[in-house]
């Protein structure tokens, strides 16, 4: 099975859910329904998911594929309004600690205790990037949205596991996958400008037709 952690009203994590065989989603939901046993130390018994409303035994999980950074308290409709902000925060712990421990797969794994793009701060990256072979744009301060100069459009290539997809020469897609596996990730969106710079790194965004096939495969234990 692959795990999807992210919201039904999500577009992107039901598509993959749709897209990929023995998918299934892990909603905020479930992150507080009954049937979750996660050991600690030397607890006995088999870890368990709750999914989709069913148990699932950790085993039985190949890989997880994280979209969201967090667990909002606007997602638990099914508990008491006033104990919303507290039981979210639980939520996004506990869900830190099993995406630390679990036996699975995961795309975008648990840094510093973060996840999802929570876990791919600027100065991490841009550091990573820079010691690959990227051209990160530098930094700069501004109110609001950065100025584009006329006509610019992003140039988009999605890194899995090894591979790279994307209109970029070789040896950037090479500095791409490098980058992504010094980070500790399977998966990412690298967004570059008109002059061949790195704008940012994410795992927000919509794997591409190609990068979902590959992520799919390796999230159930084939090469990328």
């Amino acid at each position: 099975m692959i795990v999807v952690l992210g919201s039904r009203h999500d577009p992107v994590a039901t598509a993959l859910v749709a897209r990929w065989p023995q998918a299934a989603l892990c909603s905020a939901e479930d992150l507080v329904r009954p049937g979750w046993h996660w050991p600690a130390g030397g607890e006995a018994g088999a870890a368990r998911w709750v999914v989709d409303g069913r148990v699932v035994d950790d085993d039985a999980v190949r890989g997880v594929f994280v979209r969201r950074a967090t667990v909002h308290a606007q997602e638990l409709q099914t508990t008491h309004p006033a104990d919303r902000a507290y039981l979210a925060e639980e939520a996004h712990a506990f869900l830190v600690f099993v995406l630390a421990r679990t036996r699975a797969r995961v795309a975008n794994p648990v840094v510093d205790g973060a996840f999802g793009d929570a876990a791919l701060r600027p100065e991490r990256w841009m550091a990573v990037a820079a010691r690959c072979g990227l051209a990160p744009v530098p930094p700069r301060l501004c109110n609001g949205a950065p100025p584009r100069a006329p006509g610019w459009s992003p140039v988009l290539a999605d890194a899995v596991a090894g591979a790279c997809f994307g209109p970029l020469p070789a040896r950037r897609k090479a500095a791409v996958v490098a980058t992504l596996a010094a980070l500790g990730l399977r998966w990412a969106r690298f967004v570059f400008d008109g002059g061949h710079r790195l704008r940012t790194i994410t795992t927000a965004a919509a794997p591409g037709d190609e990068a979902t096939a590959a992520l799919g495969r390796l999230l159930m234990g084939a090469p990328a």
